[in-house]
């Protein structure tokens, strides 16, 4: 197997996945040497990156593929996915665990997943999109969520929470300016639900996820996710996989507004928060391989109640309040980050992971002031 994008927060799981399967793994990540090394992996191979270098980086992929004949390809990252889906490549025998390009335009561009959406009777947030400055749609007013149309780890924005005209107006005009074209969504109010799961022949298997928490507290990606039981949301996820024959690993999101349920993302790779289902009992990267192997996936397990935090969210919440940028209370976060570390949780990345540990110690020591003087002067001295 070779799995892209150890770096990623599900790189370290997805790699412990597979070879708890006995599966041989290939580990690859973009950057530089070290980077995406973990105690669960601890020398993944270096490769071009996928959004600065895509073409290197498809020419890494193809030279891999024959030397290391994988029966599969795994990834954690959205660049590499739309890679995969939409670039004609030589990989030999290997079958991508991910998307098609239909699948990819139809459900990872979220114009088109408004489309999908409505065809299998899933709600979905209001919306308009804008590809161009020179002939803007009618824009839902403030406040809006302005995100991206086609996901990427490297687009300027993730998701906005715009509040008056001008900050929406800006945020879409930066999108577009990127190449990523820009949605701009009606802010629905509610409670966000995750589901992850795979795909096969018998269906989905999934387990889902509500959101408790929120980093940064905005907009931000999920930091405290406890499992539940919906029937509702894994049924509307399995309407739209099965809409486009899709067979894989998925990660989609909802919110429930009203007593309904609003589904505004869906990602067709291993997310970010896999962990969560790994704790729960769903094998999740290792179904999303069997699945696009067309091998049949077992019965669906029964799950364990957990609650997964983010270390990097709620540190980040705690950094932010410590440093008075935040008026945030410092109890409710100290007590999400014991949540995590009891038994029926999970912290991740683990707080005793060297390597995370030498990523906060690196990046403090680049914010320090005799680092950021010494940078300044650099900078003039270059000027």
């Amino acid at each position: 197997m070779l799995l892209v994008g150890t770096a990623a927060r599900a790189g370290p799981w997805a790699h412990r996945s597979l070879r708890r399967a006995g599966l041989p793994v290939v580990a690859a990540n973009p950057g530089r040497l070290l980077d995406g090394a973990s105690w669960r992996c601890p020398a993944p191979t270096h490769c071009p990156s996928p959004s600065a270098e895509p073409d290197l980086f498809c020419g890494w992929l193809e030279a891999t593929c024959r030397r290391e004949r994988p029966q599969a390809i795994l990834t954690t990252l959205e660049d590499v996915t739309r890679i995969l889906a939409l670039t004609p490549l030589d990989l030999g025998d290997a079958v991508v665990a991910g998307p098609n390009a239909e699948q990819f335009t139809a459900l990872c561009d979220k114009a088109e997943l408004a489309e999908v959406a409505a065809y299998t009777g899933v709600r979905h947030p209001a919306q308009a999109v804008v590809e161009s400055l020179d002939d803007l749609p009618c824009l839902p007013e403030p406040p809006v969520v302005v995100k991206p149309r086609r996901s990427s780890e490297h687009a300027p924005i993730a998701a906005l929470l715009a509040t008056d005209a001008g900050a929406r107006d800006r945020a879409v005009e930066c999108l577009v300016a990127s190449g990523a074209g820009a949605v701009v969504q009606e802010v629905l109010r509610g409670t966000q639900f995750v589901v992850h799961g795979a795909r096969g022949d018998g269906g989905l298997l999934a387990m889902v996820g509500r959101v408790e928490s929120r980093w940064p507290r905005s907009v931000g990606t999920p930091s405290v996710i406890r499992r539940v039981d919906m029937v509702e949301a894994t049924d509307a996820v399995e309407r739209v996989l099965a809409a486009v024959e899709y067979r894989g690993p998925v990660n989609a999101q909802f919110i429930e507004h009203d007593g309904e349920l609003y589904l505004h993302d869906v990602n067709l790779r291993v997310p970010a928060s896999v962990g969560l289902a790994m704790r729960a009992g769903l094998e999740q990267p290792l179904l999303g391989v069997l699945a696009s192997l067309n091998r049949p996936l077992p019965p669906m397990p029964a799950l364990r109640d957990i609650t997964y935090v983010c270390t990097d969210g709620e540190v980040g919440a705690l950094t932010a309040r410590m440093r008075g940028q935040s008026q945030e209370p410092l109890r409710p976060i100290l007590r999400r980050l014991v949540r995590g570390a009891r038994s029926a949780g999970t912290l991740d990345p683990p707080p005793l992971d060297p390597v995370w540990l030498g990523d906060v110690a690196l990046s403090a020591a680049r914010r320090s002031r005799p680092v950021q003087a010494v940078r300044a002067r650099l900078r003039r001295a270059t000027a």
